[in-house]
């Protein structure tokens, strides 16, 4: 009996150990992605690529494709690789930027999360399987018109998700004040309550909103910005 209960004792032990040794985080990870690419994922997700040129080669930062959060492309890209950000699983939203003339053959398939793409009217192919299983898709943010989307050589094969989501033509983002959520052309007590939804998790937001928020200019909405739109109310910034 008292094997038994030294026995239960230990694994009682063992077990409040266990619980309370961190999680171990992927670590952050570099390297290149072409000629005049570079790519740095950081530890809270943020996947950057800068530089200039095409996107080429493989992509190691596809070995943590769950962890990849965000991701945020440089003006100087050209090009989206094949398969860069397949199976990115938690990726909601990305912005490619003017510039950017294809889109590669199953670029972002398997990216199950992604509600909203802005695409400008720079690109005119988009490869196959390029938004395989994309089934969130939603919305797509076009800066160029219907008639310049009906050019864009976009292969039949596997791209339903991309083609049947609502397409924006025309966009631009004409609010210049970052923070101002409801685009009134300032900073207003509203703006700031949008933002706090976000962080509680009460409203959700796409990628142009989200870009509206984050003052910061770090990836996200947080509370470092509903403080610095605070403190632009209180006139102190």
């Amino acid at each position: 009996m008292k094997k038994l209960l030294s026995l239960l004792i230990c694994i009682i032990l063992i077990t409040s150990v266990l619980s309370v040794l961190p999680h171990t985080a992927y670590a952050a990870a570099s390297g290149t992605c072409g000629n005049d690419l570079t790519w740095i994922l950081d530890d809270d997700g943020t996947l950057t690529v800068s530089g200039t040129g095409e996107m080429s080669g493989t992509y190691p930062w596809l070995d943590h494709s769950s962890n990849i959060a965000s991701v945020i492309i440089g003006d100087g890209v050209t090009s989206i690789g094949d398969e860069a950000f397949y199976r990115c699983t938690a990726l909601t939203s990305i912005v490619i930027p003017d510039g950017v003339t294809s889109i590669g053959d199953r670029a972002f398939s398997g990216c199950v999360s992604l509600t909203s793409i802005t695409i400008p009217d720079s690109v005119t192919e988009i490869g196959w399987d390029s938004f395989y299983k994309c089934n969130s898709l939603t919305d797509v943010y076009y800066s160029g018109s219907e008639e310049d989307w009906n050019g864009i050589e976009i292969d039949d094969w596997g791209n339903d998700a991309l083609t049947n989501a609502t397409i924006h033509y025309n966009y631009t983002n004409t609010t210049t004040v970052s923070g101002d959520m409801d685009g009134d052309g300032d900073i207003t007590m509203k703006d700031v309550l949008s933002m706090r939804r976000y962080i509680a998790g009460l409203d959700a937001l796409d990628d142009v909103q989200i870009a509206l928020g984050d003052i910061e200019d770090d990836g996200d909405i947080t509370m470092k910005d509903v403080l610095r739109a605070r403190r632009i109310i209180a006139g102190l910034d």
